[in-house]
C-alpha cells in the first residue's frame, strides 16, 4: 500500500488503519478515527471494511458502506489521507508508476536491449497479478485497462524486431486469450495473433484450442488470420511432425473462420 511517505507491505491477515497508536497502519490525520477500518489480505485479493468510521472510507471516490474487494491501482481516503494499492514483488516507485498511471504503454526508447526481456517479463507478472484480482472482483474491464499498456509493448517489441524470450510471448499469449474470454472481445484474439505472428511461431496445443475455442464465438479478423497461416505454411518444409499436425490444426480453424465471415449476416471483425 503506497502512503504520502513511502510504502506499507502487506502480508497475509488483518491490518487495522487509524490514528490509534496500536493500529498496523498509523495515519497522522486529524479526520481519521482512532480505528478507521481494517484491511483483509488473503492470498488472493485484499478487502477494506469500515470499522463505523465518523468521516467514512472512500474507494475512488466511492464510500464503502460495509466492505469492498480492491484491486490494484485503486485509491482508498480515510479522511485527507490517500493509499493506493500496489501489487507485485519489489513494486518500487518506477514499477509503480508503469502500471498505476493509467496503464500508458511502456517506453521502449531508454532501455538497453539486454534490459528488455527482464523489464517486459517483470511487467506481464505483475500484470497478471493484478488481473486475477481484477476477474475475481468481477471487473473484467479494469483487468483489461491494467494489462493492454503491458500486451502493448510486447508486441511493440516484437514488430520493431526485438526478439523476446518465449517464455515472455507465451504468457503475453495467455493473458490475451484470458482477456477475450472474460471481455467478450475478440480484439484481443486478434492481437494473440498478431503476437504469434510477430513471433513467427506456432502456438503450443493447449493455446491453439484456447484459441479456436474463442475465434469460434467472438468475431474475429479473418484476414489476419490468413495472413498468419500463409506466414506458417511457407515454412511447413522445415516443421517437425508435431509442428505439422499444429499447423494442420490452425489451418483448419481459419478454413472455419473464413466460412463464417463469408456468411451475409457474419458481423465481421470485432473493432
Amino acid at each position: 500500500m503506497r502512503l504520502t511517505d513511502g510504502e506499507v507491505w502487506l502480508r497475509i491477515g488483518e491490518h487495522v488503519v487509524g490514528r490509534g497508536a496500536s493500529c498496523e497502519i498509523v495515519l497522522d490525520d486529524s479526520q481519521v478515527s482512532r480505528q478507521h477500518a481494517r484491511l483483509e489480505v488473503t492470498g488472493d485479493q485484499v478487502t477494506v471494511v469500515d470499522l463505523g468510521s465518523i468521516n467514512g472510507s472512500f474507494v475512488n471516490r466511492k464510500r464503502v458502506r460495509d466492505r469492498q474487494v480492491l484491486c490494484p491501482g485503486d485509491r482508498i481516503k480515510f479522511g485527507s489521507s490517500v493509499l493506493e494499492l500496489l501489487v507485485g514483488p519489489g513494486a518500487s516507485e518506477d514499477r509503480a508508476r508503469d502500471t498505476m498511471e493509467d496503464i500508458e504503454q511502456l517506453p521502449s526508447t531508454g532501455l538497453g536491449e539486454e534490459d528488455i526481456p527482464t523489464r517486459r517479463a517483470d511487467g506481464l507478472e505483475v500484470g497478471a497479478t493484478g488481473a486475477e484480482m481484477a476477474y475475481a472482483a468481477g471487473k473484467p474491464a479494469q483487468a483489461e485497462r491494467f494489462l493492454a499498456g503491458y500486451l502493448a509493448s510486447v508486441l511493440t517489441e516484437l514488430e520493431a524486431g526485438r526478439p523476446l524470450p518465449d517464455p515472455t510471448v507465451l504468457e503475453a499469449l495467455r493473458l490475451s486469450l484470458r482477456l477475450a474470454d472474460k471481455t467478450g472481445k475478440g480484439a484481443w484474439v486478434d492481437y494473440g495473433v498478431k503476437l504469434l505472428l510477430a513471433h513467427d511461431a506456432l502456438p503450443p496445443e493447449e493455446h491453439l484450442t484456447e484459441l479456436g475455442s474463442l475465434a469460434r464465438r467472438l468475431p474475429i479478423d479473418s484476414a489476419l488470420l490468413r495472413a498468419y497461416c500463409g506466414r506458417m505454411s511457407a515454412g511447413a518444409d522445415s516443421l517437425s511432425a508435431s509442428e505439422r499436425r499444429t499447423l494442420d490444426r490452425l489451418l483448419s480453424l481459419e478454413a472455419g473462420v473464413a466460412a463464417v465471415a463469408d456468411q451475409p449476416d457474419s458481423k465481421g471483425p470485432n473493432r
